[in-house]
């Protein structure tokens, strides 16, 4: 099992849900991800994939057997194909300087709907996003 995620919007360290995963958090590190970035409406952003780059945070996480499953409640996922979901949890790869690792990250489920409902943040980075 992975011991990274990569996160880009209210899990970064420089927000307030961070406080949530700072005990476990072993190493964290400026990080980008291919993928497009949305601005939501309920003060949270999502990630599909695409050809852009996402801005965020790569963390090394220790004890991830029991971080992991609150991370999965705090983004609304609650397994592989559930209904439910809110996001889903795959693997992709982050890129911290000149290393590429691989690293779990949370997309939105519904990739067809996220242009709909969110504002596509151009720059990739939702915290520059918000503090304007």
């Amino acid at each position: 099992m992975l011991n990274r995620v990569f996160v880009y919007g209210t899990l970064r360290s420089d927000m307030g849900s961070y406080e949530l995963i700072n005990d476990f958090v072993l190493k964290r590190e400026v990080a980008k991800i291919r993928g497009i970035l949305y601005d939501l409406p309920y003060g949270y952003p999502a990630v599909i994939l695409g050809k852009g780059f996402v801005y965020g945070e790569l963390l090394t996480l220790k004890k991830i057997n029991v971080i992991l499953p609150r991370l999965d409640d705090y983004e609304g996922y609650y397994g592989y194909k559930n209904k439910n979901n809110l996001y889903i949890r795959v693997k992709t790869i982050a890129q911290t300087g000149s290393e590429k690792k691989e690293t779990y990250v949370y997309l939105w489920k519904d990739k067809n709907k996220l242009p709909l409902i969110g504002t596509k943040i151009k720059s990739g980075d939702w915290l520059k996003y918000k503090l304007g």
